[in-house]
């Protein structure tokens, strides 16, 4: 029977553990440190994990760790946490639900944080929420945005935005997108560049994938002369250039960044240096912890559909043994 690594929590999902413990020797690290990690068997051969809460990035040094590993699984579409070059490298296969589209389909979390963050930050929810557990009751500093008489872009017209902007049409946006993989306008959302997008939306939510053409995407060039208000990511961190999303902050104090992703942020003293610069910009910034994909429902659906994927694996790998 292979050894298995489960490097994410699971406690909620019992029934998953033990479809895992039928099939492997499960080595179960719910809140798994980079010392706990490296304390396990190095007879591992496959590891089951999900980028959310993730302490520290499957890369080189952490890989070679154990010289018998064969599969990564990973319960999400991204797979910035994992060295996917090396893992190519060293002939281990690297499994996501990112082409899981029936699975997918199922899952809407992360847009609906999208539309949330949106909504917390044209009305300045973050803010007024705090005031009144300050023993305030004034809503003036407060006045914020309708949604209809806003235009609102998303960069990425897959799933999630298409998702995203249903609900901004919902409300009465007048809605744009950019995708250089989508060829025409759709229903009442409207093809545009990211140039034209930067320079004549309100609000802008990323809801693309990470890749070496989206790293950075999102720059001071674009930024410098936008007339953006609000930037939401609920993508990955990487896609936005954060220096850039810190130098407009300065100049433009009714400028709001809402995030849910942050660049490296298995490396926690990475993540932490950068939350220290945002510090200053508190009344401009919202951060959450990498929850938009984080319900119950999507962890359900994500996490079983990942099972099922190694499942497959296992049974190919134990048939490539029958018949050697």
């Amino acid at each position: 029977m292979k050894s298995l690594a489960l490097i994410t929590n699971v406690d909620d999902m019992p029934q998953l553990l033990k479809r895992l413990e039928n099939d492997f020797r499960v080595h179960y690290r719910p809140d798994c440190s980079a010392e706990d990690f490296e304390s396990l068997s190095n007879e591992i051969n496959v590891i089951f994990t999900n980028p959310n809460n993730l302490k520290f990035p499957f890369d080189k040094t952490k890989i070679n760790f154990f010289p018998n590993l064969e599969v990564i699984v990973t319960a999400s579409t991204g797979t910035v946490h994992i060295d996917t070059d090396f893992c190519m490298e060293k002939g281990i296969e690297v499994i996501s639900i990112k082409d899981e589209l029936a699975t997918l389909e199922r899952i809407s979390s992360t847009a609906e944080h999208a539309v949330l963050l949106t909504l917390m930050a044209i009305r300045k929810t973050f803010l007024s929420v705090g005031s009144v557990w300050k023993n305030e009751w004034d809503y003036s500093p407060f006045i914020g945005r309708q949604i209809n008489c806003l235009k609102v872009g998303t960069v990425g017209y897959g799933r999630l935005g298409k998702i995203y902007l249903r609900a901004m049409e919902g409300m009465g946006a007048e809605c744009c997108f950019y995708d250089p993989y989508v060829h025409e306008s759709e229903g009442h959302s409207i093809k545009i560049s990211l140039e034209e997008m930067f320079q004549t939306c309100d609000v802008v939510a990323v809801n693309c994938h990470v890749s070496r053409e989206t790293t950075n995407l999102v720059n001071y060039e674009l930024l410098s002369n936008s007339s953006v208000k609000v930037l939401v990511n609920t993508a990955r961190g990487e896609i936005v250039d954060n220096p850039s999303i810190l130098q407009r902050l300065s100049e433009d104090n009714g400028f709001t960044f809402a995030t849910d992703v942050l660049p490296e942020e298995q490396d926690h003293n990475i993540r932490n240096e950068l939350i220290e610069l945002f510090r200053p910009f508190s009344s401009q910034v919202i951060l959450t912890p990498h929850q938009g994909g984080m319900t119950f429902d999507a962890r359900a659906i994500a996490y079983s559909k990942a099972a099922d994927l190694l499942s497959i694996w296992l049974q190919k790998s134990t048939a490539g043994r029958v018949s050697d």
